[in-house]
């Protein structure tokens, strides 16, 4: 998959670049998010051309001030601009000025304007891409500049009457703030921010223009069609077949956290926490003080795409090499269908909690993680419904397992159900040599994990717990570069007096207890450690956490 930096500020509109990468085989990253770096300047002129030009070398200044080169790698940068036809008689109205123009706007001022002007209420709104091309591949193509330019457009209409419009929680760009809201592309009677996804991709001005990055990309081998299951190999019969991954669904404190992190700690299960990975796509989309709340993105997620958090969960089984895996806490049968169809190699063993709610609620009340009331434990269930749980139990064949007792009871029922699972591949994971590359993440993750559960830590301290645990030197200011590049399934963010503080989450645990035991990794510091020599030596011995269960 190819990587492109995208220039921008914007949340949303990094978002939907992100969202459009994923379906064009491209993995798109923040420009502030790579590099922890500024934006560019972009100056207030109604030439598009001399704008986007002028744009362009701002970015490409701010890109050579952290690269020193131009070859690193591309680049791009959007501008959207509007047309409406009945203001625009000498130029475009409100033209690339857009963003500034709506400001203050509404649909019975704009509707004046266009009647004063004829009533023609026709309008384009247009995309333009400004796409850096580094310089090995400039001399290469034969190109004279560093730079291509590709544009999308869409024709339409404006409503002429305002329509109310929820805001759409897995697909912010599909606003109703932004021009999107009034536009009504050629072929549809509802505004764009309207139409499901599968519609709106049709007519998305910037899905345009960014398909043709796509295609050019994919005409110099450097970008192929994204989708495709992970892994996919024919089957030799020399090779024994991974073990299954075993999914352990079922209502809140049923009990799946505790089974799961049983895995892991007798078995060298690595856990993988499906709410860790909705928070991921639900911070990267809303941020980590967003007015939406996690339940409600979740259940947005489950109805239009329940694909997000399968997609992530695969990719990382495949990139690290997984063997034994438990997923927990899947609240829909799409989500078990898109894992088996990205893990064709992989058998998936579905397991089932059940314990009767009364029973739910007293583990609830007895962990006291947060303010719980009989109400509140009800409407989760419902919600948890809602989001297709019941349908894991009743349609999807899963083998279903009380737990009605005590932990130990329920540990002695899975054993002995499954004692063929358990007895399969009995060796560990080990870390491969891209894991290793990746220091920094695994140092943070060991740190954490050594510091013990219960405290959050901002950079700066965990700067000092990875010198303090482990005897390695990092930059608090790299350690801030990691967590500003993008939101990881591995740690749990809060804001506290408005600084940002982190401690692993259930997925990050495990995370570092497999670092911990693999014998084959090592950390390579700066300096050799002068101070808590024992925490030291306990660098692979395995650590016991305090079990916390989803997050929503």
């Amino acid at each position: 998959m190819t990587d492109i930096v995208f220039f921008s500020t914007n949340r949303t509109k990094l978002a939907h670049f992100k969202y459009m990468g994923q379906r064009l085989g491209i993995r798109v990253t923040g420009f502030r998010e790579k590099y922890f770096y500024g934006s560019y300047h972009e100056p207030r002129i109604d030439d598009r051309e001399t704008l986007l030009r002028e744009s362009y070398e701002s970015a490409l200044e701010q890109w050579r001030r952290r690269t020193a080169t131009d070859d690193l790698g591309f680049f791009i940068l959007e501008d959207t601009s509007v047309c409406i036809d009945a203001l625009s008689v000498e130029s475009e109205v409100p033209g690339v000025h857009v963003k500034y123009w709506m400001k203050g706007k509404t649909l019975p001022k704009l509707n004046r304007l266009i009647n004063r002007a004829g009533g023609i209420r026709t309008a384009t709104v247009r995309s333009d891409i400004v796409l850096h091309i580094p310089d090995k591949f400039r001399k290469a193509l034969c190109l004279g500049d560093k730079l291509l330019w590709f544009f999308g457009e869409t024709k339409g209409a404006i409503l002429e009457r305002e329509r109310v419009l929820q805001q759409n929680l897995l697909y912010p760009w599909l606003d109703n703030k932004t021009f999107n809201k009034w536009f009504v592309p050629e072929g549809f009677s509802e505004p764009i921010s309207a139409l499901s996804i599968a519609h709106a991709d049709t007519v998305d001005f910037r899905f345009r223009a960014f398909e043709q990055v796509a295609a050019f990309l994919k005409k110099i081998g450097l970008a192929e069609p994204a989708g495709a299951p992970f892994g996919y190999q024919l089957s030799i019969p020399s090779i024994p077949k991974p073990p299954p991954v075993i999914v352990i669904c079922g209502y809140s404190c049923a009990g799946k956290t505790l089974l799961s992190q049983w895995l892991r700690d007798e078995h060298g299960y690595m856990h993988f926490e499906a709410s860790d990975f909705m928070y991921q796509e639900y911070w990267r989309r809303h941020g980590i003080t967003g007015d939406v709340k996690i339940g409600d993105f979740a259940i947005s997620a489950l109805s239009q795409d329940p694909t997000i958090v399968p997609a992530s969960i695969a990719a990382h089984i495949e990139a690290k090499g997984h063997l034994r895996v438990v997923v927990s806490g899947f609240r829909s049968p799409d989500e078990i269908d898109h894992l088996e169809r990205l893990l064709p190699n992989r058998e998936i063993k579905l397991v089932f909690l059940e314990a009767q709610q009364s029973i739910r609620f007293s583990r609830a009340v007895s962990r006291g993680r947060e303010q719980v009331t009989i109400d509140g434990f009800r409407e989760r269930d419902a919600k948890e419904e809602v989001m297709g749980l019941e349908k894991i139990r009743t349609t999807r064949g899963a083998a279903v397992v009380e737990n009605l007792e005590t932990v130990e009871s329920l540990y002695e029922k899975f054993r002995a159900r499954f004692a063929e699972l358990l007895a399969e591949c009995s060796h560990q994971d080990e870390v491969s040599g891209h894991e290793q590359a990746r220091e920094l993440e695994n140092v943070i993750l060991l740190a954490l994990h050594q510091a013990g559960p219960r405290s959050s830590y901002t950079t700066t301290e965990i700067a000092r717990l990875v010198t303090e645990q482990l005897g390695i030197k990092k930059s608090k200011n790299n350690i801030s570069r990691y967590f500003y590049q993008d939101f990881h399934p591995y740690f749990e963010v809060t804001v506290e007096a408005g600084r940002n503080k982190y401690r692993l989450s259930n997925t990050g645990h495990s995370a570092a207890i497999r670092l911990r035991r693999a014998a084959n990794f090592q950390t390579y510091g700066r300096q050799p450690p002068k101070k808590n020599s024992a925490a030291s030596a306990d660098l692979f011995g395995v650590g016991v956490d305090v079990e916390r269960g989803p997050r929503y």
